[in-house]
């Protein structure tokens, strides 16, 4: 649970590009700072807010060049490694193994690995690497030969994992093959199963993202027009014990604290060391929907592994399909949408 909640952080964490930062706006080279919880954009771009001495737990901190790859880093540190590099253990297995910064976690099913760390899941999961190529392998496969997959991450390019007679207690008559994803309006469980830049909504129908606005009914955020968020506001107990919550679209509120290292900024804020106010981490502008639909169809066009899961934090590692197949298209979505890229111009 440990490593699955690490890797998530540095995933979301795992923000930045080439985009060139004005540091004016940012503490430079060298400048103490405070590091601290959840996203800070305190140092300029190619900084991170890292510990003078790694050796020394108490160590004051300040902005440093990001790490590079094989460089150790400290497990509780926030995204301190070059863009596409992620701060992991030598040794998955291993809770006492060293940390140091790896490229890992940016190759789909069928695309270039170097080792199980490239792969989605870093050979944890579905995938492995296998004659260089990440390879769908797993028990289920041996013992079931019509289980070709597991989940979207199975499936090369942007498809989805159709499971058929698949039940928790009995697999005898279970399979699984690889096909295309739902359209709008097609079925699905997961936002994974939709046409890329879809999500599923609540009755299991695929929706495009965004169509959903202030106060209509959502269940995720990603549903919710920019601006908005998927909220719960009443829920219902049955006498069978059954539950049902509803949910609705509402305005998103970034707290508005003054101290903002100390008090966080909440699941829709970043945080900035030099003013210690808090910022969205998304930009609400049509500019960034439309830059989003740009890079999709770029990604589509070159059948890149990518899931409507991480629609905002995707692979940005140097050998990553949407990286050296839509580079441009990548960064400069990234650029409208979130706000670290623009915070010190």
């Amino acid at each position: 649970m440990k490593l699955i909640l690490a890797l998530i952080i540095v995933i979301v964490l795992l923000i930045n590009s080439s985009h060139c930062f004005n540091d004016s706006k940012c503490f430079p080279l060298g400048h103490p700072c405070v590091q601290s919880y959840g996203i800070d954009i305190s140092c300029g771009y190619g900084l991170a807010c890292l510990p003078i001495d790694y050796n020394d737990e108490q160590s004051e901190y300040v902005c440093k060049p990001r790490l590079k790859l094989g460089e150790k880093c400290r497990e509780t540190s926030i995204d301190p490694c070059e863009v596409g590099l992620f701060c992991l253990p030598l040794d998955l297995d291993d809770d006492n193994s060293p940390y140091t910064c790896k490229a890992a976690n940016y190759a789909g099913a069928g695309e270039d690995c170097y080792s199980d760390f490239s792969c989605f899941g870093m050979g944890k999961f579905d995938l492995k690497c296998i004659d260089s190529k990440c390879t769908f392998s797993s028990n289920e496969t041996i013992e079931y030969e019509k289980i070709t997959c597991l989940s979207y991450l199975s499936c090369p390019g942007t498809q989805k994992c159709n499971f058929n007679n698949c039940y928790e207690n009995d697999l005898s008559n279970c399979s699984s093959t690889c096909g295309p994803l739902s359209s709008l309006g097609g079925n699905c469980s997961y936002d994974s199963d939709c046409f890329i830049g879809g999500v599923c909504s609540k009755n299991g129908i695929c929706l495009s993202r965004y169509s959903k606005k202030l106060n209509d009914s959502c269940n995720s955020n990603n549903e919710c027009d920019l601006g908005l968020s998927c909220e719960r506001y009443n829920e219902t107990y049955g006498e069978d014990g059954s539950y049902e919550e509803f949910r609705k679209c509402v305005e998103i509120e970034i707290p508005n604290t003054t101290n903002c290292t100390e008090d966080g900024c909440g699941e829709f804020g970043i945080c900035n060391g030099v003013t210690n106010i808090c910022q969205p981490v998304k930009k609400y502008t049509n500019e960034c929907k439309y830059a989003e639909r740009v890079r999709d169809i770029c990604i589509i066009s070159n059948k890149c592994s990518f899931s409507n899961e991480f629609v905002d934090f995707g692979s940005y590692n140097e050998n990553s399909c949407p990286m050296k197949k839509c580079r441009e298209e990548v960064i400069n979505a990234l650029i409208e949408c979130q706000t670290i890229y623009t915070a010190c111009d």
